[in-house]
């Protein structure tokens, strides 16, 4: 016991280990490695099983399903449930489910009081697909200072229905959060990616860039609640006209030079009309391919450990996609996860 209050108190003062990080432990499950999953479908494949098996994965954080502000079935706007996952596959045996629920701002911002449907819907789903042994519930909300007291209130009634079942609630944490009030949840994830305006015609990397997060982390913050941090494992096109944005495009393969101009700095340029994604683009438009580097995410990672001197539990990869993780090395996925 005596040893345990000590190692705490080195950690709130910013002592680490070896790998870099710090914190107390919830279990002795607190440092599993995680990857979130934000499909519409659940359905692993032998590639991603042999992933989770490879890297020693155990923890999936997955959305179950959105909250957002809209009319229900009775004709009232109200906050419902939206665009709730499918389950076509088996959860694996060894991993640890944790159902994450996206918040919109609408839904937050005018009518935040549906924390017994939500622990209701998870359980139930829970129940069905057969994760019940509950360990956590994680809330993903872009909140700001116009609906933090309204996320927050969210955080206390929910918390207060899972105290019963030994049931803790985490949040997300953007970067903007980071000096702001700390959410009423046990612990937290911060987000090390979207970093940047996928809206400014200037930015080079809107997922990741160190000189986004940099002003984020000039000085040691000291958290008042355990966190994870979350890196980025993903890539989009972002479509601009005019220098104005148009769309995010989840398409990042132009390679086809019928359709494409390679221009300068992982921008294209569109060479004729066509339909991508149920977009109209037209000649001249112009793509950016953005996706982070293990070289960006490292350099990310070394700031964070270094200023964050409260306690970091472990490390999470943002999302279970193969296309997009089969850029990475086996090392550097091992590396981002330690």
């Amino acid at each position: 016991m005596r040893y345990l209050v000590l190692l705490l108190s080195l950690c709130m003062m910013g002592c680490g280990n070896q790998n870099g990080l710090v914190g107390e432990k919830r279990s002795d499950e607190a440092n599993k490695h995680g990857i979130y999953y934000w499909k519409t479908v659940f359905d692993l494949s032998d590639w991603d099983k042999n992933f989770l098996h490879e890297h020693d994965v155990e923890r999936i954080y997955m959305r179950l399903f959105d909250v957002a502000y809209e009319y229900d079935n009775d004709g009232v706007q109200k906050s419902v449930p939206v665009a709730t996952v499918r389950f076509k596959g088996k959860i694996p045996d060894r991993i640890e489910i944790v159902p994450v629920v996206y918040i919109t701002q609408e839904a937050i911002r005018n009518d935040p009081d549906f924390h017994e449907l939500l622990y209701k819907r998870i359980k139930a789903m829970a129940a069905k697909h057969g994760f019940t042994n509950l360990k956590e519930i994680q809330l993903d909300c872009d909140w700001t200072r116009s609906t933090r007291d309204k996320f927050f209130g969210l955080c206390q009634r929910m918390r207060a229905l899972m105290l019963a079942d030994s049931v803790s609630l985490s949040a997300t944490i953007r970067l903007h959060q980071l000096k702001d009030s700390v959410p009423p949840v046990d612990r937290g994830v911060l987000m090390l990616y979207n970093t940047g305006s996928i809206y400014d015609p200037e930015t080079e990397n809107s997922i990741l860039s160190y000189d986004d997060v940099a002003p984020y982390l000039k000085t040691e913050i000291s958290y008042k609640l355990p966190l994870s941090l979350a890196y980025p494992a993903y890539s989009w096109g972002i479509a601009m006209r005019d220098d104005k944005f148009m769309c995010i495009l989840h398409q990042t393969d132009f390679s086809d030079d019928n359709l494409y101009r390679y221009t300068r700095d992982s921008i294209f340029e569109v060479r004729r009309y066509h339909d991508l994604e149920g977009h109209a683009m037209s000649k001249g438009d112009l793509i950016r391919l953005e996706r982070p580097s293990f070289n960006e995410i490292e350099k990310v990672r070394n700031l964070a450990i270094k200023q964050i001197v409260s306690p970091i539990e472990s490390s999470i990869i943002y999302h279970l996609d193969s296309m997009e993780l089969f850029r990475f090395t086996s090392e550097e996925i091992d590396k981002i996860l330690r």
